[in-house]
C-alpha cells in the first residue's frame, strides 16, 4: 500500500461470491490517492458502499497487479475486487 492510507479491512464479500472487499482509511486529512499492490491482477474493481454493493462512480484504475484508489480526507474507501473474469463486481 502506497499513499497516506492504511488498510482497515480485507474480507470476502458477504454475498457468497469470490469477490474480495478491501477497506482503506485516509490518514493525512487530505483528498488523495492510494496504490494497492496485489498478489495477482484483478479482473475487475469497483468502489463499494457499506453494503458491499458497487456504486455508480468511476471505477478504480487497474494497472497489472496494482489498483489506484481515490481517497477522501479521513474517509473510508471500500473497493470490491474480482479475480475471475466471469462478470463485473456486483
Amino acid at each position: 500500500m502506497a499513499g497516506d492510507a492504511v488498510i482497515s479491512a480485507i474480507k470476502m464479500a458477504e454475498d457468497g461470491s469470490d469477490d474480495l472487499i478491501v477497506r482503506v482509511y485516509e490518514t493525512k486529512g487530505e483528498n488523495g490517492t492510494a496504490v494497492l499492490k496485489l498478489p495477482q491482477t484483478p479482473a475487475a474493481a469497483a468502489y463499494a458502499n457499506t453494503h458491499e454493493n458497487a456504486i455508480n462512480a468511476a471505477a478504480p484504475r487497474i494497472e497489472a497487479d496494482t489498483v489506484h484508489l481515490a481517497l477522501r480526507a479521513f474517509g473510508v474507501t471500500s473497493v470490491r475486487l474480482r479475480f475471475n473474469a466471469t462478470e463485473p463486481p456486483a
